[in-house]
């Protein structure tokens, strides 16, 4: 999955998020929301469907998680 494909950061975060969920069972919004400090459970839904929108100090972690390389990070944040 290229991230160069997406128009919509929130789009290419619900399509991450499946696949590490189809990796990984365990993955779930509530690891994620733990990982970004949140106390909501539903934080990254809320993202992905537009509801909330993201601090840059969540980006950060976000981009951890992804480990995207330094020219998809760039692409990320444009989006």
């Amino acid at each position: 999955m290229s991230i160069y494909q997406y128009w919509s950061f929130r789009d290419w975060l619900g399509d991450w998020f499946v696949l590490k969920k189809a990796a990984n069972p365990h993955f779930s919004h509530r690891v994620v929301a733990r990982l970004c400090k949140q106390k909501s459970p539903s934080f990254f839904r809320d993202i992905t469907s537009g509801r909330r929108n993201i601090t840059q100090e969540q980006i950060q972690v976000l981009l951890r998680l992804m480990d995207l390389s330094e020219t998809e990070e760039r692409y990320f944040h444009d989006l």
